[in-house]
């Protein structure tokens, strides 16, 4: 918004000064009215553009001063102004899409947390009970085994009163086919 209305302020041949207090009376954003009026004090006061907006480096980088110094030097500061408002506008897309394009891998990696979480700490110890209440002898298969002994460890893990050695032999016994029980307290 800025850099466009301050190129088309350099091209129609409008005072900056004069330019800087419409775009001043324009600007919605108070923190960047405060910045406008900084530069129009300081170009009233004898500083140039350039040394104005480098006095404001949270508003203007290093790239934006030294494109408006170049324009200053070569006395094509509306085309300089031009190509920084195109530059930014570019780079304003490329990082909404970057913005956009991260969403969607940390939702999924978000839900896929929850999951986790409800799984290991609620549902799998809730279908150990009841394959024990059938039947103790029963052998399930590998995979199923593994990940009843990590639900079993994760959750013992979070449990104070027992050490680390109780959590890795009930996890160990689980995994190999042994019966789990929790350690006595």
């Amino acid at each position: 918004f800025f850099t466009n209305q301050l190129s088309t302020v350099m091209a129609t041949g409008v005072g900056l000064v004069e330019g800087l207090e419409d775009i001043e009376a324009q600007t919605k954003k108070a923190g960047m009215r405060r910045v406008i009026g900084g530069l129009r004090r300081d170009i009233e006061s004898g500083q140039s553009l350039s040394a104005a907006m480098a006095g404001h480096p949270k508003a203007f980088n290093d790239l934006y001063v030294n494109i408006v110094k170049a324009g200053e030097a070569t006395g094509n500061m509306d085309r300089a102004l031009a190509d920084l408002a195109i530059q930014l506008e570019w780079q304003e897309d490329v990082n909404g899409r970057i913005k956009e394009a991260m969403t969607y891998p940390i939702l999924v990696m978000v839900m896929l947390t929850a999951l986790m979480v409800v799984l290991v700490g609620f549902t799998i110890p809730r279908f150990i009970t009841v394959y024990e209440r059938l039947n103790a002898q029963l052998v399930l298969p590998l995979p199923t085994r593994m990940v009843m002994a990590a639900s079993l460890f994760v959750r013992f893990r979070s449990r104070q009163q027992h050490t680390f050695a109780e959590k890795v032999l009930s996890a160990m016994r689980l995994g190999f086919g042994g019966h789990v029980e929790p350690p006595k307290k």
